[in-house]
């Protein structure tokens, strides 16, 4: 598992894939970012559906990010994080998404889509396009 783990900080933490990034402001607050999809990860099979990183604080179960840069196909977005979700969110009190995206999706896929993931447990799921900052403010995250 500490193969998987790309960073372990109180600052800022950025990921990037092919020209799409995710910047998250930690406020002070010890977290880790997880690289789920990696070929490294024992804890998944390569025909699982998974997403691109998990980030969560060290020494607390309030709060799982789960993130996914993608190209243009948002619903399967969704669904990655949602299983990801599914699989290992038991026991975090606030489950986030973030999908950060290329290409131009119908609005009313992306409003739907996030309908539907804060109806099955995500507390907000924040989607944009190329780029995203997020902040970890008083047990929120926010946009």
């Amino acid at each position: 598992i500490d193969k998987l783990i790309k960073q372990r900080t109180d600052k800022k933490i950025t990921c990037s894939e092919f020209n799409k990034e995710l910047v998250f402001e930690c406020n002070g607050v010890l977290f880790t970012l997880i690289k789920v999809d990696d070929k490294a990860n024992i804890l998944l099979n390569n025909q699982d559906i998974r997403c691109d990183y998990i980030i969560t604080p060290n020494n607390t179960n309030e709060i799982a990010l789960f993130i996914e840069l993608k190209g243009s196909d948002i619903s399967h977005a969704f669904r990655q994080i949602q299983t990801m979700k599914d699989r290992f969110s038991k026991g975090y009190l606030k489950v986030y998404g973030a999908i950060i995206y290329s290409g131009s999706p119908f609005r009313t896929i992306i409003q739907n889509s996030i309908q539907k993931a804060k109806k099955s447990g995500f507390k907000n799921v924040f989607v944009n396009r190329s780029s995203l900052v997020l902040k970890y403010i008083k047990n929120e995250i926010k946009k």
